[in-house]
């Protein structure tokens, strides 16, 4: 008795899961399009396998052990953005119901609509294709409210945009109209320097005297070679800035052996008190003719003396 009960329920369980592949083979034809039915290909393919040997030998040989199945699973895509799970017991559909529920992406633009209980009077009655389908006509019914919804969120969005463009706009004419008012009431101050190194060769260090100067907007020129001669100019902070990065490298000798603050009037603009051309250049190891050339040009043959560590004498009554 014991075994004509379990041949039964090995029956019924077989013919659930052969039942259940029967339908994911239909939903596969029904929803063909890419990423419209998605199965849990593993499962679906262990099933496959087990029923395909169970075939294959007698059955009074062993029991079919279903418990170590695992339990076969689909998700349908019924609108933009929104799905019907479907997760089947081995004992469906003969005597048990499929457990569904809804999902919907998350960056969907419309609250999914409740209409769960309308598939649930159903789920006793129909198919997976049947239920997935009722659920799509549902959505579908729904097209002008989600329509609706999608276009008010969109009109919100739009102008949350545009209330935040003209609040980044007014607030750059407020930071341009404080930063006008500022100048207006400084007094520019820049500092002019002729650093003298015993050289300047590694080309890590020729990078970072470049880069830095252009992130500081010090101007000048940087002599490269046995001895590395460096004159710049810029704001008197960002020099004294330019000077602390560079003793950061370790030389083998670095000394500022010259240097110039000139002081503007108020509300002048710096860069009129500027000498030295805006960009910086390097110049090569024979350069230093150049380099003395360029200052001379300019006024400020005294500073790039100093790196000779000639000084200019003041004057005497």
């Amino acid at each position: 008795l014991c075994t004509e009960t379990s041949s039964m329920t090995d029956n019924v369980v077989v013919e659930c899961l052969t039942r259940q592949l029967d339908e994911f083979d239909v939903l596969s034809e029904v929803f063909f399009e890419p990423g419209e039915c998605e199965f849990d290909d593993d499962a679906r393919d262990l099933v496959r396998a087990t029923l395909q040997s169970w075939s294959e030998q007698p059955q009074s040989a062993s029991s079919f052990d279903s418990e170590t199945l695992p339990l076969l699973s689909v998700r349908v895509r019924i609108f933009d953005g929104v799905w019907i799970h479907f997760l089947l017991a081995h004992n469906y559909p003969l005597q048990a119901e499929p457990i569904f529920s809804l999902a919907q992406s998350d960056d969907s633009a419309f609250t999914l609509p409740d209409f769960e209980p309308v598939l649930a009077d159903c789920v006793s009655s129909e198919s997976l294709v049947q239920l997935a389908q009722h659920a799509r006509c549902h959505m579908q019914e729904q097209q002008d409210t989600i329509d609706a919804i999608i276009a008010q969120r969109k009109k919100e969005q739009e102008e949350e945009e545009q209330r935040l463009a003209e609040q980044q706009a007014e607030y750059e004419a407020m930071v341009a109209e404080w930063r006008k008012t500022i100048k207006q009431h400084t007094i520019p101050v820049i500092q002019r320097v002729c650093i003298y190194f015993h050289h300047i060769a590694a080309s890590s260090k020729r990078h970072y005297i470049m880069e830095w100067a252009q992130q500081l907007s010090v101007g000048g020129y940087s002599k490269i070679g046995y001895p590395g001669v460096i004159v710049g100019e810029g704001p008197i902070t960002h020099v004294q800035e330019y000077v602390r990065r560079l003793q950061l490298l370790h030389w083998k000798q670095m000394t500022v052996r010259g240097e110039e603050v000139v002081e503007g009037t108020k509300g002048q603009d710096l860069n009129s008190l500027r000498k030295l051309h805006y960009g910086f250049e390097e110049l090569p190891p024979n350069g230093m003719a150049t380099l003395a050339d360029a200052c001379r040009a300019v006024g400020l043959e005294q500073l790039f003396l100093t790196a000779m560590k000639i000084y200019s004498k003041p004057n005497r009554k």
